[in-house]
């Protein structure tokens, strides 16, 4: 029951964010050239034929990947490599942290530059 809950209130959350999309507007805004004295573009001049193709592109993509990682782990190669990773189960916090540190201080320094560059200080 309280898994049917917490699936409800997702729904909900979810159902809430979809209906207010002006919040992701800014977002958009902030990296690209974009003027407020222009008209906003109607739906069916954003829904080109483009826009659908790099849609369904990008659907089979990630179905394609979810069917091949399920046929992955039908492989004797697959289960050696998942046998061999589990002895190192009890190190997941420093592999974690290895791989997510760099990766956090490569954020960092991408935001300060695109906003020394964005704000023209030098």
């Amino acid at each position: 029951m309280r898994m049917f809950r917490s699936y409800r209130l997702h729904l909900a959350r979810t159902a809430f964010l979809l209906a207010f999309p002006l919040y992701a507007l800014a977002h958009v805004q902030w990296f690209s050239a974009y003027s407020y004295a222009e008209r906003p573009l109607p739906l069916d001049e954003i829904l080109t034929p483009l826009f659908a193709i790099l849609l369904a592109v990008s659907t089979i993509s990630v179905a394609g990947v979810v069917v091949l990682d399920e046929r992955l782990t039908r492989l004797p190669q697959y289960a050696t490599i998942s046998a061999w990773l589990i002895q190192f189960e009890h190190r997941s916090d420093l592999f974690l942290t290895l791989g997510f540190a760099p990766d956090f201080f490569l954020s960092v320094a991408a935001f300060v530059e695109f906003t020394l560059g964005f704000l023209s200080i030098e």
